[in-house]
């Protein structure tokens, strides 16, 4: 019987490009615990109501779109009952900070997104007392990380944070103070279980120790969350109208791919910068042309 759950809730490129980017974490995870995959909202409300996980991974932003709202509040409550939901991999990546910040009000947190640059993070100490002593040894003390952060996070929930001394690291732009009060990476207590944020958007080394670490964590509980009873769409959110600003009329579509909805063509110009690297192009690709995720992995 599976023990985690991928959720893959994004754009359908997203999926393939997760499989390309973290094979690697892939094959960690599996090793691990069995692992179960859903898809769509349909798929992941059954799962969540017929079976029990140890953890729930949302590899993606598709999680936080209004349209998914159900998803998120189900997750809500299959947290606070014990089980763990990681925000994690492309998460990140893809999600838009606005929707992100409306998804954290459904598991009651004051959350909000912050900056976006690569520092030196170092572990927090407290993490000790939160993953256990075997663990916190087993993670890198400090590495260097591009990620977006979250603000308005418990000092002891922050599992790397930057330091007085940190500055942004760049190849284009000079160093800069860094926000210590920012975090990206986040394992927090929410009632009986876990929620848990990694930022990176690049996969390094020391972030997939942390995340092995937060699934070790869960799959070693001796807390099995029961099922979740899904929670029915609104009706706001099944037609979930502009991408950028949710007005339900009037609306427009994406000219390439026809699925992105607007209200208008500053939504739309908004919302490309992101979109454009996602957006299903309407024949094969050149070999030579590669889409990446929305946060570029160059500095």
């Amino acid at each position: 019987m599976a023990q985690l759950l991928y959720l893959h809730l994004g754009e359908d490129m997203e999926v393939n490009i997760f499989d390309d980017l973290y094979q690697n974490v892939r094959t960690q995870i599996a090793s691990l615990a069995p692992t179960q995959e859903a898809k769509t909202m349909v798929a992941a409300q059954s799962l969540l109501s017929t079976e029990s996980f140890k953890a729930v991974l949302a590899v993606d932003g598709g999680v936080a779109m209004k349209k998914n709202t159900a998803v998120a509040k189900q997750l809500a409550s299959y947290a606070a009952g014990g089980g763990t939901v990681l925000f994690c991999c492309m998460f990140s990546s893809f999600v838009r900070p606005p929707d992100m910040d409306k998804m954290w009000q459904k598991f009651d947190q004051p959350w909000r997104s912050g900056d976006y640059h690569r520092t030196t993070f170092y572990l927090n100490k407290r993490m000790k007392n939160v993953l256990g002593s075997q663990r916190a040894v087993s993670l890198s003390r400090e590495y260097s990380m591009k990620a977006l952060h979250l603000q308005d996070v418990p000092a002891g929930s922050r599992a790397y944070v930057p330091l007085e001394h940190s500055r942004t690291q760049s190849r284009v732009w000079p160093p800069d103070a860094v926000d210590d009060t920012q975090t990206p990476a986040v394992f927090h207590k929410y009632g009986d279980g876990w929620l848990g944020y990694i930022g990176d958007v690049n996969n390094e080394k020391g972030t997939r120790g942390l995340l092995m670490a937060m699934l070790d964590f869960a799959v070693s509980s001796t807390n099995t969350p029961p099922p979740v009873a899904a929670v029915e769409p609104s009706p706001g959110d099944s037609n979930p109208g502009c991408f950028v600003c949710e007005k339900l009329t009037p609306v427009k579509k994406c000219g390439r791919c026809h699925k992105r909805q607007y209200c208008s063509i500053e939504c739309q110009r908004e919302d490309w910068q992101g979109h454009k690297h996602m957006c299903p192009f309407p024949r094969p690709l050149p070999p030579n042309v590669v889409v990446s995720p929305m946060h570029p992995q160059e500095d």
